[in-house]
C-alpha cells in the first residue's frame, strides 16, 4: 500500500476518532475516556510508523509530498522548504557520487535554483499587488 492511501485512509479514522471524542460524555465516563485517548495514540503511532518506513524509500515525500494541495505546498515553501533543500541533503549526506553524477546534480541544482528565484519573485509581486491593492489580472486573482 502506498503512503498516500494509508494516509486517506487514516485522514478517515482520524475523523471518525475525532467524532468519537467530541460526543463523548465530559464526566463520569472515565474508562471511555481512557479507551478514546488509546485510540488516538495509537492512530497516531502508525502514522508516525508508516511515515518512516516512508522516508526510508522516500524521503522527499516526507518533505514535499505529491498528495499536498498547492495550498498546503505554498505554507512549506513559505515556511521554508523549497526544493533546492533537496540538493543540500545529497550533498551533505551522500558520498562516493561519479564526477557524471555529480555533474548531472549540480546542472538540476542550477535550474532549480533559477526556478526558485523566479517562483520568489512572483510571489514578492503577488504580495506586494495584495497589499497596495492592485489587479494584476486574471492569473492573480484573490
Amino acid at each position: 500500500m502506498s503512503f498516500e492511501s494509508f494516509f486517506q485512509g487514516w485522514l478517515v479514522r482520524q475523523e471518525e476518532l475525532l467524532d468519537e471524542l467530541l460526543s463523548a460524555p465530559r464526566e463520569g465516563e472515565e474508562p471511555k475516556l481512557r479507551e478514546l485517548i488509546e485510540k488516538a495514540l495509537t492512530l497516531y503511532g502508525a502514522y508516525y510508523r508508516e511515515k518512516s518506513l516512508m522516508a526510508s524509500r522516500d524521503v522527499l515525500l516526507v518533505f514535499s509530498p505529491r498528495w499536498f494541495t498547492s495550498c498546503e505546498r505554498t505554507f512549506l515553501w513559505i515556511a521554508g522548504w523549497k526544493p533546492g533543500m533537496a540538493f543540500r541533503l545529497v550533498r551533505s549526506n551522500v558520498e562516493g557520487l561519479t564526477d557524471e553524477q555529480s555533474e548531472v546534480i549540480e546542472r538540476l541544482r542550477e535550474g532549480t535554483a533559477a526556478r526558485e528565484e523566479e517562483l520568489a519573485a512572483e510571489m514578492t509581486m503577488v504580495q506586494e499587488a495584495s497589499v497596495l491593492g492592485i489587479n494584476l489580472g486574471p492569473r492573480y486573482k484573490h
